[in-house]
């Protein structure tokens, strides 16, 4: 955490508020799911691994994806934000390259 001012006026010396801000330099310390043999998540996924994809996405995006362990359209549309945030293909395909990147991933 690190003070901050905020709305402070130089010139009359008004308004200094101080708040603490928390950035959150740590990584996820959540499990990571284990990528199926054809090396990316699709719609119609099933399982514990598409549910450790969906804790990933609820905390890397700040939302609120119901833990149902299936890859339906919101986990999709979800990734696709991921994959847009990471700088990657957006194609919604949960891969080893949004894998490498969420691993390093910090907010």
């Amino acid at each position: 955490r690190v003070k901050r001012k905020i709305g402070y006026n130089s010139k009359t010396g008004n308004g200094l508020l101080l708040c603490n801000v928390k950035y959150d330099t740590e990584g996820y310390t959540g499990k990571f799911p284990t990528l199926p043999s054809r090396g990316y998540f699709k719609q119609g996924d099933k399982g514990n691994n598409v549910k450790d994809l969906q804790k990933f996405l609820n905390w890397a995006l700040d939302i609120k994806l119901q833990l149902d362990g299936s890859y339906g359209p919101l986990t999709k549309n979800s990734v696709v934000r991921l994959e847009k945030l990471f700088g990657n293909k957006a194609n919604g395909l949960y891969g080893e390259n949004d894998l490498a990147k969420s691993k390093v991933y910090k907010k």
